[in-house]
């Protein structure tokens, strides 16, 4: 428990700018078990560069180890900027509308962006932008899309960078839900990001708090997620504070069905990431610290995005079973949070990952 309570100071250390030289004392070994279970959460940049300042002694192996670690997040990071750049500038020139969400568009509000751990681009078309793309990048690009069943992207990859292009951004599984979710995507106006100089389209801030909270419950539901969404949350709210409208967000929430699932999540933010109170569109109770432990059992257990404590991988008839039998010890374990959606999940998800087992 000492190492995950000295992760979270170090965590806190990286994502405000503070306190490096004041890390809490730990030894080697205790370093040593931070580190890997900052690996496990996908937060080993932020974590490893605080460490470095802090001058913790390590093991010489690990130092070098995680020094290309960390190169390698930096450089993968540079890679899809200006992947990303050019992407975007294509897209503009043959008129087609997007919105980047998450990812890179999350990472320009880190204090270090390049030490963010990066996965994929997201990218969002409205219908009309969507068909002009599918049929315009392939030609454009010499791209072959794949995941063409997939009930909300394609993907396809492009310079050294995979990217899911969304003709959906998410399901709420209840029709007058997902037509409230879809206009609020479709008809809010769109804010940009800067990256290299040149300016990006994503969503505006309040809608684009709540997707990556959605976004981060739904994995959390499923297979587990990592810290590094919770920081990506914790560092929206906090960077766009001065954007973000609480009441819209609390809005979204409650019209969604979402908001005690938010406040409990929250909690992560403000008891262990040190979000300050008043970024925070709720204001917090004992009654909904009482899923924290709930929650980062999964977090420690599962790891980022459900990676960890698996038996049978990520493809295949055992892992359809196994993956089911996961997420339905999930649905009991956060049921009371958000019942209306969990259950129309269940009714909907449950019979679908069945028939493809």
């Amino acid at each position: 428990m000492k190492s995950k309570a000295l992760l979270f100071e170090i965590l806190k250390s990286a994502l405000w700018e503070s306190g490096a030289g004041q890390l809490p004392d730990m030894t080697s070994k205790e370093a040593t078990a931070i580190l890997n279970e900052a690996e496990r959460q996908a937060v080993i940049g932020l974590v490893f560069e605080r460490l470095s300042i802090g001058k913790v002694s390590l093991p010489r192996d690990l130092v070098y180890q995680y020094i290309q670690m960390s190169q390698q997040i930096r450089q993968q990071n540079m890679l899809m900027n200006k992947s990303l750049c050019q992407f975007t500038q294509i897209l503009q020139e043959n008129g087609i509308g997007y919105v980047v969400v998450k990812g890179q568009s999350v990472a320009s509000h880190y204090p270090k962006p390049l030490l963010r751990q990066s996965g994929d681009v997201d990218f969002y078309c409205k219908h009309d932008d969507f068909e002009k793309a599918k049929n315009l990048l392939p030609k454009l690009l010499g791209i072959t899309f794949e995941g063409l069943h997939s009930r909300h992207h394609y993907s396809f990859d492009y310079q050294g960078v995979h990217y899911e292009m969304h003709f959906s951004l998410t399901d709420f599984y209840n029709k007058k839900r997902d037509a409230y979710w879809q206009h609020l995507v479709d008809d809010t106006p769109t804010a940009t990001f800067e990256l290299n100089g040149q300016k990006i389209a994503t969503l505006e801030p309040t809608l684009h708090a709540f997707y990556i909270f959605q976004h981060l419950y739904e994995h959390l539901m499923e297979l587990g997620v990592g810290l590094r969404q919770f920081c990506d949350w914790a560092v929206m709210l906090h960077s766009c504070r001065a954007q973000i409208d609480h009441a819209k967000l609390r809005q979204y929430a409650e019209t969604l069905g979402m908001d005690k699932a938010m406040r409990a999540c929250g909690v992560i933010l403000i008891d262990y990431l040190g979000l300050p109170e008043e970024d925070f569109p709720y204001r917090l109770t004992d009654k909904d610290r009482k899923y924290s432990k709930r929650i980062l059992d999964v977090v420690f257990y599962r790891g980022n995005m459900g990676h960890y404590n698996k038996r049978n991988g990520f493809r295949g008839r055992k892992h359809q079973v196994e993956a089911t039998g996961i997420k339905v010890s999930h649905f009991v374990k956060f049921f009371p949070l958000a019942p209306k959606f969990t259950w129309q999940w269940i009714c909907t998800e449950i019979p679908r990952k069945i028939r493809k087992a």
